[in-house]
């Protein structure tokens, strides 16, 4: 396979990726100097925190399973149909238990105001599941261009919200965030159904079959996700109970930086999982290590600035867009650049995952990061605060990537040598690139 086979497409899920980081930094940015500490306490828990894990969980459930079988697959109505109803439920079912959770919510966490904002959940829910589902879609036929043209239209309405914001002097709280966001998604939603409508197809003929298979790959999905939720978003809720709103706030600043790992596990993802599903449909095992190994050399090497970036210049980067503010993060960004030497091994070997149909081996090794994760967190956390939780997620990942390479090595047998020669394919690329550029 040439290093050049996906770079159109790739040109597309990087623009994508990459206004997602450029938003998100931008949107928190303002956030962290103009909202209240507790208000923006309540966006980080609500919105960031407990949406965004429901959201992944629903997703992984059935949309991540719809996806995969609608590429390619000459039956796609029947698994969007069978995605769109697995959703659907899945997403009812977990607001219900959220709404149910809200008379005691505020006492557990000791800030007065949050149970009110969760019911906010359905309104989230309502304003992004038909945008979410079209890009799924646009995933599955590699139509990544009108999910780059519709996450922009999200952005561009959502900052200019902000901006007038600001420009008014409007005394803005968690729950005007919370508006701003879902009406940008609604209006998003109108720009996925103009481009997507014709690739909407909802049929009732469902085979018992098909059901099976999408509900077997969603619950291993999402068992997967919940591991996710140990580092994404159950840390912020065990910092609010041992410690203060303050301390989840510094390390969500501190986390705006690591959305660069986010992001680019995401590009590498969207890339990899289609077509390592359609090399292991045709059984052609040489070109997946091939894959693997030109996908761990060039993520390694296209990280390698942020993790210089991230360990020697975090006092800077602070300096620059927070001022004096939150500088206790700072030690958390050093924390976290070590990530970098993480994020290609795990984002690949997730991808190889979901992509041979191995999401029980998948499942096995996050159990044991969530064991590893908890243990860290209640070690950790109680003395050292954000911290703690920072130490607590990358003394588990590492533990859990050195399984991943374990287990990856034994299935498709790549060898570190091959990973490093993968460097002369990348010198070829831009050699070649070059060249013709001049001509």
């Amino acid at each position: 396979m040439k290093f050049s086979a996906h770079i159109d497409k790739s040109i597309w899920l990087t623009l994508d990726r990459g206004l997602f980081a450029l938003y998100g930094l931008l949107f928190n940015l303002i956030l962290i100097r103009h909202l209240p500490t507790a208000e923006y306490t309540y966006y980080v828990l609500v919105y960031q925190s407990l949406f965004m894990f429901l959201v992944a969980l629903c997703s992984s459930f059935a949309l991540q399973p719809m996806m995969k079988y609608a590429a390619g697959n000459k039956d796609v109505a029947s698994f969007i149909s069978i995605g769109i109803i697995m959703y659907s439920l899945a997403a009812l079912l977990l607001t219900i238990m959220c709404l149910a959770s809200t008379p005691w919510i505020d006492q557990w966490f000791k800030l007065d105001g949050l149970g009110k904002r969760v019911w906010y959940i359905p309104w989230f829910f309502l304003a992004f599941s038909l945008r979410l589902i079209f890009q799924y879609i646009f995933q599955s036929t590699y139509r990544l261009k009108e999910i780059f043209l519709t996450n922009l239209v999200f952005s561009v309405i959502s900052l200019s919200w902000l901006f007038l914001w600001i420009f008014v002097s409007y005394e803005y709280n968690a729950e005007d965030v919370f508006m701003n966001i879902g009406l940008s998604s609604i209006v998003a939603t109108i720009v996925s159904v103009v481009y997507g409508w014709n690739t909407f197809k909802f049929s009732l003929r469902q085979s018992v079959d098909q059901w099976r298979q999408m509900l077997s790959f969603g619950t291993y999905g999402t068992a997967n996700t919940s591991s996710f939720f140990i580092f994404g978003y159950l840390d912020n809720y065990l910092i609010a109970f041992f410690s203060t709103p303050f301390q989840v706030n510094i390390y969500n600043v501190a986390r705006i930086f690591y959305r660069v790992f986010d992001v680019f596990a995401q590009i590498v993802q969207g890339l990899l999982i289609p077509t390592v599903s359609k090399l292991h449909t045709q059984l052609d095992y040489i070109t997946l290590r091939q894959v693997f190994e030109k996908a761990v050399c060039f993520s390694s090497i296209a990280l390698l600035p942020v993790f210089f970036i991230y360990l020697f210049f975090a006092d800077v980067l602070f300096g620059i867009m927070f001022g004096l503010k939150y500088q206790e993060g700072i030690s958390i960004l050093y924390i976290f650049s070590f990530h970098a030497l993480i994020v290609p091994w795990t984002s690949v070997a997730g991808s190889y995952y979901v992509g041979i149909d191995k999401m029980k081996i998948a499942l096995m090794i996050n159990s044991a990061y969530i064991g590893l994760s908890l243990l860290f967190y209640f070690i950790l956390i109680p003395s050292y605060q954000a911290k703690g939780a920072a130490l607590a997620v990358l003394f588990s990942t590492i533990v859990a990537t050195f399984i991943h390479v374990v287990v990856i090595h034994k299935l498709i047998r790549f060898s570190f040598l091959g990973i490093i020669s993968r460097i002369h394919d990348i010198l070829n690329f831009c050699k070649t690139t070059i060249l013709n550029i001049k001509t």
